[in-house]
């Protein structure tokens, strides 16, 4: 439809919203990230591609080498595994309907996906944000119409991010922040009455020595 347009969105977007951030790559390329990596995760990671060449590959019955047929089944039946293929599946039918492919989506299921994506927090603001405007793009009838709509979503991601920014507390939010506040004003107000460093430092290179060691001390 606004084939034409295609590319400024994914330009502008993040300067508008983050001035200079890094634009979107392909992000269903990328694997899912998990709360805590385990073993788990790491296996299922390998069986994404291992699965599928033992399917296209191997004669049928016959499983990788060195896993049984219960070890596999009961790694597959594991309901995180399961979800680690949901992803991926969520992340080829993106893939797909953005490459013009089959998907097996609507217009409607895709938007829905892309919400319900970001929504758990497996994207970023502004990857969702690039993913709206692609598809606010593929279904708009006029230029106008999708410059309307475009305008409205990145304003709508702009307050967003402000209000964030403008609630984020460190002092609530990040464990140790406050501990290190106090540590930083005791080790400035320290290294202002020496008068020699060790190892011939000059003082803002000791200053800055400290902080490092306090911050990797307390904000761990």
């Amino acid at each position: 439809m606004l084939k034409k347009l295609r590319g400024a969105a994914w330009i502008v977007v993040p300067a508008l919203l983050y001035g200079g951030i890094h634009m979107l790559g392909d992000w269903w390329s990328r694997a899912p990230v998990f709360a805590d990596s385990s073993t788990l995760e790491r296996s299922a990671a390998h069986l994404t591609t291992e699965m599928g060449a033992v399917q296209e590959a191997l004669p049928e019955g016959e499983l990788p080498e060195g896993m049984s047929e219960e070890a596999l089944a009961a790694l597959l039946d594991n309901p995180r595994v399961q979800t680690y293929f949901d992803r991926e599946r969520e992340k080829q039918a993106l893939a797909d309907y953005f490459s013009g492919g089959n998907s097996g989506l609507s217009d409607e299921q895709v938007w829905q996906l892309i919400e319900g994506i970001e929504g758990e927090g497996r994207i970023l603001a502004y990857e969702a944000l690039a993913l709206k405007l692609e598809w606010l793009e593929r279904n708009s009838d006029s230029q106008a119409e999708f410059e309307q709509a475009s305008q409205a979503l990145v304003e709508e991601y702009r307050s967003r991010s402000l209000q964030s920014a403008q609630a984020y507390d460190p002092y609530e939010q990040v464990p140790g922040f406050a501990a290190y506040k106090a540590e930083e004003q005791r080790i400035v107000a320290e290294v202002q009455k020496m008068d020699a460093f060790p190892q011939g430092t000059t003082r803002q290179e000791y200053l800055r020595q400290r902080l490092r060691e306090a911050r990797e001390r307390l904000l761990q």
